[in-house]
C-alpha cells in the first residue's frame, strides 16, 4: 500500500488537530461533577483502557450488582457505563474516544465527534 506524501502544510494541520483534541480533552477533565459515573468517564478519557479502569475499580474493592449478587468489574462493565451514561459533554468525548480506540472511526471523525 502506497502512502500519500506528507507536506509541511499537512503536518501543521495535523499538529493543530492534535493540539485541539488535547485542549478539548483537558477541558472536559475539569468537569465539576465527581460522582462515580463521572470518575469512570474521566478515567477512561485519561487512560483510554476499559480493562485498566476495571482493574482500578476492583483494587478499590468496588463491586457491581448483578442478578446473582455482587461481582468484580470487567472491561465490558466499564464500556457499558460509558455508553449508557448521561453526563453531556463528558459522555460525548468518552464515547468518541471509545469508538476511535475500538477502530470504529478514524481520527478525522474523532475530531468531528469531539468538536460537536
Amino acid at each position: 500500500m502506497r502512502h500519500k506524501t506528507l507536506t509541511v502544510a499537512e503536518m501543521d494541520k495535523r499538529i493543530q488537530d492534535y493540539y485541539l483534541l488535547k485542549m478539548l480533552i483537558l477541558g472536559v477533565l475539569d468537569w465539576p461533577e465527581n460522582d462515580f459515573v463521572c470518575q469512570v468517564l474521566k478515567a477512561y478519557i485519561k487512560i483510554q483502557s476499559t480493562t485498566e479502569i476495571a482493574d482500578k475499580l476492583n483494587k478499590k474493592g468496588l463491586k457491581i450488582k448483578t442478578e446473582k449478587g455482587l461481582r468484580k468489574y470487567v472491561s465490558t462493565d466499564v464500556r457499558d457505563i460509558i455508553l449508557k451514561s448521561q453526563k453531556g459533554r463528558l459522555t460525548e468525548v468518552a464515547k468518541a474516544l471509545l469508538s476511535y480506540n475500538k477502530g470504529r472511526t478514524n481520527f478525522q471523525n474523532l475530531l468531528r465527534l469531539v468538536k460537536m
